[in-house]
Order: structure tokens, then C-alpha cells, then sequence
């Protein structure tokens, strides 16, 4: 049985967060037209300024088209995180049940006038899964069959409850974050990764903020987008995340995990009503090494993006300073790719959200230029430790200078 229900997370998420507002119907395909644009341009800036070389850099731009960018409303985030939730849980690829695939505009559709999906021009809701609007998904509540009364029936009714409750959770949890989230690069999506820009989201801090749309839009794009390249010039980080997570929760997700497995799904509903996360509901404090890993790497990847946007951005975006003043103002929550991660795995309450990461990035880059640090896209072994993050010198003493090996 699957530790969540992709349509009842939606559900859930679609009664509780505020859908956020488009434009009048032309602004909003220009508000499109100018992210996919966005990104497409970021593409060339984030690979100029990491100095891969030749041939990593030819092999990521093959990996990179590979990808996609797609342009959702706020529902079509969390449909997609969903499955990803679902696929990280389950050992499922996403996608395989025609989960947020077949719905909406999570994978592939665009938040323009006139859409079948979350948020039209109004602002107002549009149609979930199954066309219902928080209705738990069919089969989900748990009838009893005539003269199967027996303890396993009753059993798995409990189970089904506690995975539709758990469901609504991470909705409600998912509704928390998909209200702030900007964009986020997957790397468990699609076949080789995607990267979602949330339309409803950039427009709303744009005009918060009171900054050059256009600016923003590219500024957003750029640190994505960075994401999306870290991945492509680093072929095995995805499949070396994502064995991290699974080493963590194999344990209590795989069959033979049994009553332990049980009683941690019952749990986490109450857990994640308390403020913790998965794993302080599942995971124990024996894996408490493998969190630090996986922390480490969050940090490395996000206060990369960080460093990358702002570098980037001073060539590019004449008033890259004011939005970065303002952003950081504004910042509260996690996100990009961490907002899964980190929502999955409570990393949130163990390391800095990006200041150590970006600390680490720009420590590395004085000493040996943006070309000593693309070392640690080579192989896991490179990655920086927590310790390592934390004291950029020990990171510097333990991996050679290029040309020194």
C-alpha cells in the first residue's frame, strides 16, 4: 500500500491555499511567454559562469535538452510534488500511476486564460482531480464487503484511514509551502528532470516587492535553472540523492518492516500536526549521519543557486541589488528543490536555510575560481561533509586544486 494518495493530497492542498492571482488574459500569456523565455536565456548565463569544462559542459548541455521547463499554476506544483512525494515513498517513477500527468497543469500545461487546471486570470479555482473540489478520492473512505468482518478487514481499514489522513496532511503541509514557492527544478520528474516556474507566485512578489517584472522573472529563472544544470553536469547526483532517501526509509516503507511500517503511517498525521517532519516520525536518531549527508548536499545545492543568481545577475540585471534586498526580506519559507527534501526529511530544523551553503560556494570560488569548484559536480566523493560546509578549509585541504591530482 502506497504511504500517500495523489488525488487526496491535491484535494486537500486545493481547499487551503490561496489559488493566487493572474492578470488581465494578455498580460498573463506575456507574464508566460517572458518565463519560458527566462529560462531558455538562463540556460547559457548559469553554464558561462560555472567553468565546466569542455566536455562536461557538451554532455550537460545533451542533459539539459533532455529536460523540460513547464509553467504551472499553484495546484500544478503541488500535483507534481505530489507524485514525487508518492514516487519517493513507494519506489514508483512518477508519473507510472497517471497521477498530476493526466490532470491539469502540473505536467505540461500553462496557467493561461481559459485553462482547466488551479488558477485562471480571476484568481479563482478551478477543477481538482476527478473535476470535485476536496473530495476524497473514490475507494478511499473504505466500505466494508459482505462477511469480511474479520480482524485483517478492520485492519486495513484503519491502514486506508490513516494513509487518507496522512494524504490530507501533506496536502495541508504542501499548501503551506506551494503558496511561496517560486520555482523549483525536479530531478525525480520527467525523464531527465523538470523544471516548474509557478506563474501566479512570480506575479504576486513581483508587484509585492515592487521590482522590474521582467528582472525578477529572469532573476527567479537563474537560480532554477542552475539547479537544472547542477543535475546535468553531475549525472549521478539524482540517482545518488535519491539513494539517500531511500537508505532512510526503506527500513519502515518495505514490506518486511511489517507492524513497525503500520505504526509509523498511523503516526504521521499527528506528527506533521505537530510540526515535525517525516522523518522525526519514522527515522531514528541512529540515521541521524545520513540526515547530515543529505543536509550537506541540500545546503551545497542551494547556496550554489544563491551565489550563481546574484553572480549572474550583476551582468545581466541592471537592479540585481534591490531585488535581492527585497527578497531576502521577504524570504520565509524553503524552496526549490529543497522544499521537497526538505519537507520530506526535516531538514529545515538542521541546517541554515542557504546562508552556509552560499558561505561554502564563495569561500571555494576566492580560492580557485568557479572552475575549482565545479570539482564537486565529479563524483560523490567531492561532495563537501556537513564539516566541510561548515569550514570551507577542510574541503579546500582534502580535494586537489585542478591540475594538482
Amino acid at each position: 500500500m502506497n504511504l500517500i494518495s495523489v488525488p487526496a493530497v491535491t484535494a486537500a492542498a486545493r481547499e487551503l491555499m490561496p489559488p493566487g492571482a493572474l492578470p488581465d488574459p494578455a498580460e498573463a500569456r506575456a507574464l508566460v511567454h517572458d518565463l519560458r523565455e527566462a529560462a531558455e536565456t538562463s540556460t547559457d548565463l548559469v553554464l558561462d559562469a560555472m567553468r565546466l569544462a569542455p566536455a562536461v559542459e557538451d554532455a550537460a548541455r545533451a542533459r539539459l535538452a533532455a529536460g523540460e521547463t513547464r509553467v504551472v499554476d499553484r495546484l500544478g506544483w503541488v500535483q507534481a510534488n505530489a507524485e514525487t512525494f508518492a514516487s519517493l515513498l513507494s519506489g514508483a517513477q512518477p508519473g507510472e500511476s497517471g497521477g498530476a500527468r493526466e490532470r491539469g497543469t502540473a505536467h505540461g500545461g500553462v496557467p493561461t486564460p481559459g485553462g482547466t487546471a488551479g488558477t485562471g486570470p480571476s484568481g479563482s479555482r478551478g477543477t481538482g482531480p476527478e473535476g470535485s473540489r476536496g473530495t476524497v478520492p473514490q475507494g478511499s473512505r473504505g466500505t466494508v464487503p459482505q462477511g469480511s468482518r474479520g480482524p485483517g478487514m478492520l485492519r486495513r481499514l484503519r491502514d486506508r484511514s490513516a494513509r487518507t489522513t496522512a494524504s490530507v496532511e501533506l496536502g495541508g503541509a504542501l499548501a503551506l509551502v506551494g503558496s511561496r514557492v517560486l520555482g523549483q527544478f525536479d530531478p525525480f520528474a520527467g525523464e531527465a528532470g523538470v523544471l516548474y516556474l509557478v506563474a501566479p507566485s512570480v506575479w504576486e512578489v513581483e508587484h509585492a516587492l515592487d521590482v522590474p517584472p521582467r528582472d525578477f522573472r529572469l532573476w527567479v529563472a537563474l537560480h532554477e535553472r542552475t539547479h537544472h544544470v547542477q543535475f546535468a553536469a553531475a549525472p549521478w547526483l539524482a540517482d545518488h540523492l535519491r539513494s539517500r532517501i531511500d537508505g532512510l526509509l526503506n527500513p519502515l516503507l518495505g514490506a518486511e518492516a511489517g507492524d513497525e511500517f503500520l505504526d509509523s503511517l498511523r503516526a504521521l498525521p499527528d506528527a506533521l500536526r505537530e510540526g515535525e517532519s517525516l522523518l522525526d516520525a519514522v527515522v531514528g536518531p541512529e540515521q541521524a549521519a545520513a540526515v547530515e549527508e543529505i543536509g550537506a548536499l541540500m545546503s551545497l545545492l542551494e547556496g550554489h543557486a544563491d551565489v550563481l543568481m546574484d553572480t549572474v545577475g550583476r551582468k545581466v540585471i541592471p537592479r540585481v541589488g534591490r531585488i535581492r534586498r527585497a527578497f531576502d526580506a521577504r524570504r520565509r519559507s524553503a524552496t526549490g528543490i529543497r522544499a521537497i527534501v526538505s519537507t520530506l526529511l526535516g531538514i529545515d530544523e538542521k541546517i541554515a536555510q542557504y546562508a552556509r551553503g552560499a558561505a561554502f560556494v564563495r569561500a571555494v570560488v576566492r580560492d580557485r575560481g568557479h572552475d575549482g569548484l565545479a570539482a564537486v559536480w565529479e563524483a560523490p566523493e567531492l561532495l563537501p561533509s556537513a564539516a566541510e560546509i561548515a569550514e570551507p578549509a577542510l574541503w579546500l585541504a582534502r580535494v586537489p586544486r585542478p591540475g594538482d591530482a
